[in-house]
């Protein structure tokens, strides 16, 4: 009975001294409160600050302009060094491969005249290319503007000196060099081909690849023509006992031409895709036989100017060219003497001889 006597005072003295405790909190609360109160203008709104949400980052775009094309391409496919392949155009070869995707083709006189590409490869990744040919010294000039490492079987013999020479980093299947192989099916010398895999697993090997971007030669605009003269036929006779001619036809629905030689649809034997071009240059050079060459070989001066004559989307436009030394790019201009502008796309050089007849209708 005691103790029940007692417990209502020890309740009420607990309870009493809980609300003290209580009152001094509140107060301590309201004065930290008013410690950071901040004097706010009447006339100005206050902004109420939402509860912070995670904000999901946008990933960076990872593409970027392949410089040989102008087409938006991954950064990862361009980022790297171009390698140039010369392919055989000898009617006894047979087909070329590897043209089609090729992003710069160069087509471009040999002896006996017949015509050798030199197909430039950045962004295209062919799973055979060729028939693989020897190189001419006069290749080496756009080998070394584009920074390029070069494939091929054997060469004439001033284009092998000068490789060795200008320090130049080439993949000639004649000195054993694993990135060819031969396709017993097919008669010599029209029988080697490589890809675009091989070139590059020995290209990485040799510690030639480069891991940045390849600077730009040219300008691209999607813009129309600036030429005021149609192109929609054009044929280029290229000088020689063969007599090679190659015609472009220009599809309106496709924006593009397609490319014939002599007669005949130029295509893609892996595909049967018509090889086309966006972009026509056709640029005169002096060329000339080189003076007791027991095999007919040539020269041509590809350092200096020129003219030049570029066609895309059915129009032509006049203008020159010029490049000031070997290992410099080659400037092109058009007739109001500023750079001309490629439509984004793949790119044929046809390199003639001045005086070569071209048709353009």
């Amino acid at each position: 009975m005691g103790f029940l006597r007692l417990w209502p005072r020890k309740t009420l003295w607990l309870v009493t001294l809980l609300l003290a405790l209580g009152i001094v909190f509140l107060a301590g609360c309201q004065k930290a409160e008013e410690e950071v109160l901040v004097p706010v203008d009447e006339e100005t709104p206050v902004e109420e600050t939402p509860l912070e949400e995670p904000v999901e980052e946008m990933p960076l775009s990872d593409e970027v302009i392949n410089p040989l094309t102008g087409k938006m391409v991954d950064k990862d496919k361009i980022e790297r060094r171009p390698f140039g392949v010369l392919i055989d155009n000898n009617p006894e070869g047979g087909m070329q491969y590897g043209l089609l995707e090729a992003d710069l083709v160069y087509e471009v006189l040999v002896e006996g005249g017949i015509t050798r590409f030199l197909a430039l490869y950045l962004e295209g990744e062919p799973d055979i290319i060729g028939p693989v040919r020897s190189v001419r010294h006069y290749y080496l000039d756009w080998v070394m503007e584009w920074d390029a490492v070069v494939a091929h079987v054997g060469g004439s013999p001033r284009a092998q000196n000068e490789i060795r020479q200008l320090g130049l980093n080439d993949l000639d299947d004649l000195s054993g060099v694993d990135a060819f192989w031969l396709d017993k099916s097919k008669k010599r010398p029209y029988s080697t081909f490589t890809s675009h895999d091989l070139v590059r697993s020995i290209m990485e090997k040799k510690d030639w690849e480069r891991d940045s971007l390849v600077e730009s030669r040219w300008e691209f605009s999607e813009a129309s023509p600036r030429g005021t003269q149609r192109a929609r036929d054009v044929t280029i006779q290229y000088t020689g006992w063969l007599g090679h001619t190659v015609t472009y036809k220009y599809s309106q629905a496709m924006n593009t031409y397609f490319r014939y030689e002599n007669g005949d649809a130029h295509k893609d034997p892996l595909t049967g895709i018509h090889l086309r071009a966006d972009n026509i240059v056709i640029q005169f050079v002096e060329t000339w036989p080189i003076p007791n060459d027991s095999e007919g070989r040539l020269d041509m001066k590809l350092v200096g100017e020129g003219k030049a004559i570029y066609i895309s989307q059915g129009m032509l436009e006049e203008g020159t060219w010029s490049k000031a030394s070997r290992d410099e790019p080659t400037v092109y201009l058009g007739a109001d003497g500023k750079t001309v502008k490629l439509l984004p796309g793949q790119t044929w050089i046809n390199v003639v001889p001045k005086g070569t007849v071209v048709d353009i209708r």
